[in-house]
């Protein structure tokens, strides 16, 4: 039996397109292993929509403020609907990039290795043509 699974793209940031593919890719994905998927925008329906069919998982594949601050996934735990990724405190503290720094820098984390990893995670973007982006900061 596949479950029901929703998958939050578009919205309304400046990289909406970027959302829009990155969700027909995961849908397509699932639907090959038996998924049942349904790609939703962040629109006037969404909540109606969910509250009346609520589905087994959200995935939200949303960039910008919409959907990496906290605010849509504390939405969904108002609504006991179950979601992929962090949970909102911890969106809050790394949608702030000052605050998320000074948080990685008070827990002693060497910065360094983190420069590594976002290396290798660049080369191995540019081997396959596959798109990575910076984050801004805010």
């Amino acid at each position: 039996m596949s479950r029901s699974i929703v998958i939050l793209a578009g919205g309304l940031s400046h990289e909406r397109d970027v959302s829009i593919r990155s969700g027909r890719r995961v849908a397509e994905a699932l639907r090959a292993v038996g998924e049942s998927v349904t790609v939703h925008d962040l629109d006037a329906s969404l909540l109606g929509d969910l509250a009346a069919s609520p589905p087994d998982c959200v995935i939200p594949l949303l960039h910008g403020a919409s959907g990496e601050d906290g605010s849509l996934r504390d939405v969904l735990d108002s609504l006991g609907i179950p979601y992929v990724g962090s949970r909102p405190d911890a969106c809050r503290l790394a949608f702030d990039k000052m605050v998320a720094k000074a948080h990685v820098a008070g827990a002693d984390v060497d910065r360094r290795q983190v420069g590594k990893v976002l290396a290798r995670d660049r080369e191995h973007a540019r081997r396959h043509e596959e798109p990575l982006g910076d984050q801004l900061a805010r």
